[in-house]
């Protein structure tokens, strides 16, 4: 999950996937390299970005059904 320490979605994502024990991978992106990875990979810089198998969710809560 791409992510920063402001961002409210971000925090709702970070504590769902703790409550529910899901591991996740945190990149954040107040670190240089990190937002050029996501440029590269998304053209853009959007948190939280959550991959999934494969698959690209952006935002937590209006796609927390993608999750789950």
């Amino acid at each position: 999950m791409y992510s920063d320490s402001l961002w409210i979605d971000c925090q709702k994502a970070k504590s769902f996937f703790a409550t529910h024990n899901i591991k996740v991978k945190i990149k954040n992106i107040e670190d240089p390299q990190v937002q050029e990875e996501m440029k590269k990979k998304f053209n853009r810089i959007m948190t939280p970005t959550i991959l999934i198998n494969g698959k690209t969710i952006i935002g937590f809560e209006d796609n927390k059904e993608l999750i789950i």
